[in-house]
């Protein structure tokens, strides 16, 4: 797994968008943001844990915006999150416990893309990265509306200069720290 420090993220090179699928291996520890883009036209798509409950936010604006939440994480446990927008319909399952929430918001919620990267181990908040906490992360999946899948990353650590990061099977990249903390 990979954690990071207050100010460590990766670009996923990738944008959110409608009929998206996304899985995420995760070491649940503290409150945290843990991947996602918020642009400054309130156009959305985050995940983030905080008091135990996780939120998967999707919108374009404060009041078109559906948060679908998964409760009772135990700190210290690992979990397997997977969420999708298909079908205007937002689904939002724990693959570890079983545990699966959904919503169906009004159809004009989920009608649109994003025009900025998303981040890993933060979000993209208007241009900057918003991380918060550490986070420990396992794997990361992202599928496109035609169930493409974009990204198969997996935590990585690169021997010829010490960096760990995360390795993409899809596009057998290596992505590292794009802030200014470190994993």
């Amino acid at each position: 797994s990979a954690a990071s420090g207050q100010a460590a993220y990766i670009d996923l090179g990738i944008t959110y968008n409608q009929g998206c699928t996304f899985e995420i291996g995760l070491l649940y520890t503290i409150a945290a943001y843990y991947f996602g883009v918020f642009q400054t036209d309130g156009k959305r798509a985050r995940i983030d844990i905080s008091d135990r409950i996780v939120n998967f936010n999707v919108g374009y604006s404060t009041s078109k915006a559906v948060f679908v939440t998964l409760p009772d994480l135990t700190a210290g446990e690992s979990y397997v999150l997977k969420g999708t927008t298909a079908n205007n319909n937002v689904q939002f399952e724990n693959i570890t416990t079983g545990d699966i929430n959904s919503s169906t918001p009004s159809a004009d919620v989920l009608q649109y893309t994003c025009t900025e990267n998303m981040y890993l181990f933060g979000w993209n908040y208007k241009g900057a990265p918003r991380t918060l906490g550490t986070r420990t992360v396992k794997s990361f999946r992202y599928w496109d509306k035609d169930d493409n899948l974009l990204r198969d990353m997996i935590p990585c650590y690169r021997r010829s200069d010490n960096v760990i990061g995360m390795f993409d099977l899809v596009s057998q990249a290596f992505f590292t720290n794009a802030g200014t903390g470190v994993f």
